[in-house]
């Protein structure tokens, strides 16, 4: 618990997404964690006294948290994911992210209830999108083991998968995976994510490290809600009516002696084209300029 609220504190974490957490029935999240400022969503009512059982932890100072698991979203028996909507509390009319669904997941190893769970998110994706419309996003992430997710993917034309590290490196053969993934429909607002190594236990209790690494997704910009501008360098060869100029009186006064003298047909036709290109490099040089965008 010592390493787990470090985290949070050092990384600033806004949204947590859990997925296999030890809540039982007798023993609440919100009972075991003191997370301030941050409300837990869970559901521990979602298969016997076993499992992954995951939640949500989100910062109400930043955004108003509305619970929807088992209401506006349904949940059946084995399906072990919960979901919140989050409003950005310096939300506006001309914000681009107005709502942030977000739903936790766990599919256990040779889980029986994978289709399930898909034909859940695809039911929930489309509730909430017919309800909320112009500004909603998604923003799915959990443990998902060998559960193919491309039925998520295509859930919508900006649904992506952003973690491009492994995150959990199987012990045995030392081969890198990625069963943790982020997926959401804001990737262009999100640099490349991190992948942490796994939390430690608390050295004063009996515990032992966790075996999958922390995956940061950090926002691009996260000043109110705006837009972020950047930087890029690119190369250009800028098209002058002088050039053009130029270039026609070259090619009007050419001969193309060395063309014509040259017999091989493959030879005419190297040495034509290097005499354009050349000649056209010369008076069309390439400029190096700094660009601006708003992402």
């Amino acid at each position: 618990m010592d390493e787990f609220h470090t985290f949070i504190e050092q990384k600033d974490i806004d949204v947590l997404f859990m997925s296999e957490s030890w809540e039982r029935e007798n023993k609440t999240l919100d009972q075991i964690i003191n997370l301030e400022n941050h409300t837990i969503i869970s559901n521990v009512h979602q298969r016997a006294n076993i499992g992954g059982r995951p939640a949500i932890f989100a910062n109400h100072n930043k955004f108003h948290v509305q619970n929807i698991t088992n209401s506006l979203v349904n949940i059946k028996w084995g399906v072990e994911a919960v979901w919140c909507l989050l409003t950005p509390k310096n939300v506006s009319n001309t914000s681009k992210i107005k709502k942030i669904a977000c739903a936790a997941i766990y599919s256990k190893p040779g889980s029986k209830f994978k289709s399930d769970l898909l034909d859940h998110i695809s039911e929930a994706f489309n509730i909430l999108s017919c309800k909320y419309d112009k500004g909603l996003h998604f923003c799915i992430a959990g443990d998902t083991n060998e559960l193919n997710i491309n039925s998520i993917l295509n859930l919508a034309p900006n649904m992506v998968q952003i973690v491009t590290k492994p995150t959990r490196i199987n012990p045995k053969t030392g081969v890198g995976v990625i069963i943790d993934p982020v997926i959401m429909t804001m990737s262009q607002y999100y640099q490349e994510p991190l992948c942490l190594e796994p939390l430690d236990h608390d050295h004063d209790k009996d515990g032992k490290p966790a075996d999958h690494r922390i995956v940061v997704a950090k926002p691009i910009n996260t000043l109110n809600n705006k837009n972020a501008r950047i930087t890029r360098k690119i190369t250009t060869r800028p098209i002058t009516n002088s050039g053009i100029k130029e270039m026609q009186n070259w090619i009007f006064e050419q001969t193309w002696e060395n063309v014509y003298q040259t017999e091989d047909t493959h030879n005419k036709a190297q040495i034509f084209q290097d005499t354009l290109i050349t000649k056209y490099e010369k008076i069309f040089p390439q400029k190096k300029k700094k660009i601006f965008m708003m992402i």
